[in-house]
């Protein structure tokens, strides 16, 4: 995982108060919410050329099947929640061949 410090725009998208976050490389994505014991994930799809936001069919612990889906172009995954009890670090997943415009997105 790749460990940056937080900027404006990333707490703007994932309301963390903490001081990193992580950025994912991903083609493919498998978004699994719901509750597991004191841990939960919320995931968001946003196309940053847009502003649209971007489904995906997320899976949870007990009763939907998680499955692995493409991440499309010029979209980033929005992975926030509770870990443990208390909040966890954001994780914004991308295209491996976007990097350059999701850190200029992101104000990196």
């Amino acid at each position: 995982m790749n460990t940056q410090n937080v900027t404006p725009k990333v707490k703007q998208l994932t309301g963390t108060k903490k001081k990193q976050f992580f950025l994912w490389p991903a083609t493919t994505v498998a978004p699994r919410g719901g509750w597991s014991g004191g841990s939960c994930s919320y995931f968001e799809g946003l196309n940053y050329k847009t502003g649209a936001p971007v489904q995906f069919k997320q899976g949870d612990n007990f009763s939907v099947q998680t499955q692995q889906q493409e991440l499309p172009a010029n979209t980033v995954l929005i992975e926030t929640g509770v870990f443990c009890g208390k909040p966890a670090f954001a994780k914004i997943m991308y295209r491996p061949e976007e990097i350059d415009a999701v850190k200029t997105f992101l104000g990196l």
